[in-house]
């Protein structure tokens, strides 16, 4: 690993980069458009490492809510990009010895959350990815800038068969916080998807749980620090 003050932690939310924040780390979360910018002005300098730490769909049959999974390479729209494996491997041996199983293989990066089984499914047959987020290819970007390692560490928060409702989309404002006013549009739209909103609600919490776990675990740095 280089040598450097923090590793760089990005995320969507802001309750993804609360568990993350720590000793040795700096933690972004915003949502893609604006986590783009931030991540374009950012300064590299005092970094030895970039992980993308959050939540993630599954795409493979096997994963279930709560689950981890590592990335080796990340399957973007113009090709792969490749994750550190130096870095891979301290984290999965680290989890291993906390007692956590993580899952490895290739994870594919998309512009917004993937809604129905059927997409995932065919998302996964696509990519031969076997998890989905919407940050970790920004993130191998600006690592890749500033010649930086660069990881994925996610955990599972809607397995391939389960839909997770329209306001997915909408529901994460500028600053990876929960957005009121546009969930109550969204509802007011399709009132529908109420009932989904409880079980996606419990399905997310468990995942974060599981991060937490991981954070402990991990301890400063996520282990990457030197």
């Amino acid at each position: 690993m280089r040598r450097g003050a923090a590793v760089l932690v990005v995320s969507g939310l802001a309750s993804e980069a609360k568990i993350a924040a720590g000793p040795g780390v700096v933690a972004l979360a915003a949502p893609p458009q604006t986590l783009a910018r931030i991540l374009e002005g950012h300064d590299g300098a005092g970094l030895c490492a970039v992980l993308s730490f959050g939540l993630a769909g599954g795409l493979d049959e096997a994963l279930a809510v709560g689950d981890i999974a590592i990335a080796e390479a990340i399957a973007a729209p113009l090709g792969d990009l490749a994750c550190d494996s130096a870095a891979v491997g301290r984290l999965a041996a680290a989890l291993a010895a906390g007692g956590i199983r993580a899952h490895r293989g290739r994870f594919a990066a998309v512009a917004a959350p993937v809604l129905a089984p059927d997409d995932k499914r065919a998302l996964a047959a696509a990519r031969g990815a076997l998890a989905v987020d919407t940050e970790s290819h920004l993130a191998a970007g600006f690592a890749a800038r500033h010649g930086l390692p660069f990881a994925v560490l996610r955990a599972i928060s809607d397995p391939v068969g389960h839909a997770l409702p329209p306001l997915a989309v909408r529901a994460i404002g500028a600053d990876g916080r929960l957005d009121g006013g546009a969930i109550l549009a969204e509802l007011t739209r399709r009132p529908a998807q109420l009932v989904r909103l409880p079980g996606t609600a419990l399905a997310a919490a468990r995942a974060m749980r599981a991060l937490g776990r991981v954070r402990a675990v991990l301890g400063p740095g996520f282990g990457l620090l030197g």
